[in-house]
């Protein structure tokens, strides 16, 4: 079984890229790793009374925001209970993972042997480095005077995470995570580069096809993606650059969804 773990805060749908879906609260992501996934139950963190709509088992925790009043407090609040999340799954396996991210390679199912192997796997950010990323990035407090690499470390995306619940190393990596972001408020990259630095313990790097964003979209670019498993559809470039036809690719996805749980 597969604990699919999902964080909405805030009654108002925002998506960090801008883009905009005339679907469910937790669509697209829902119904596409349904269509691949037959064993999931899903998890909600959420501070309101939110309406799911799926034929998925699925268990509804409310709680607590960590962080109020502030114009990132929704993006604090979803980060920390995906960590969380992670932490308080009791099934082997746990996918925290946004509201706005397409599947559409059956090779997303190489996830779980990537996971057991390694404990917890984060997607490459193509920022890459962590003094860009947490320098210049939305809700920035990283600077390079905090830690003797300078920032020279590997930055990384926050969907999706994947964790082999049993791995007690990675465990400490994302309670130290939960225990950073409590203590400084910000982004979720920057709080698991402080937990890793401490703790001298860093997650699995998937590579950019886990997590296509529009940062890497030029073709000719090193940074283009060939083969995506997992689009962040939030980015419309990602959509434009990647989907030809968007109703034929969503009427699939769910013909797969319905054999598994119809």
């Amino acid at each position: 079984m597969i604990n699919l773990i999902m964080s909405e805060f805030g009654e108002n749908r925002v998506n960090a890229g801008g883009g905009s879906f005339d679907l469910g609260r937790l669509e697209p992501t829902l119904t596409s790793f349904g269509a691949y996934f037959k064993d999931i139950h899903l998890t909600i963190y959420t501070d309101f009374d939110i309406k799911i709509d799926t034929k998925i088992p699925y268990t509804i925790k409310k709680v607590e925001p960590i962080s109020v009043g502030d114009s990132r407090s929704g993006y604090h609040n979803a980060d920390y209970y995906k960590f969380k999340g992670l932490l308080e799954s009791e099934h082997e396996y746990a996918i925290a993972v946004d509201s706005d991210m397409l599947v559409i390679n059956y090779d997303v199912e190489s996830l779980l042997p990537i996971t057991k192997k390694f404990g917890l796997c984060f997607p490459q950010n193509p920022r890459l480095l962590v003094n860009y990323d947490s320098v210049r990035g939305a809700d920035s407090n990283y600077t390079r005077e905090e830690d003797e690499s300078k920032g020279y470390g590997m930055a990384l995306n926050i969907s999706p995470i994947s964790f082999y619940t049993k791995n007690k190393n990675m465990r400490k990596v994302l309670e130290k995570t939960c225990e950073v972001l409590k203590e400084k408020l910000g982004r979720g990259t920057t709080a698991v580069w402080r937990a890793s630095w401490e703790l001298g313990i860093h997650p699995y790097v998937l590579p950019l096809q886990w997590c296509v964003c529009d940062c890497g979209l030029a073709k000719g670019n090193s940074m283009y993606v060939e083969e995506p498993i997992i689009l962040h559809l939030g980015h419309p470039k990602v959509k434009d650059e990647h989907i030809e036809d968007w109703l034929g690719v969503w009427d699939r996805l769910k013909e797969s969804y319905e054999v598994h749980y119809g």
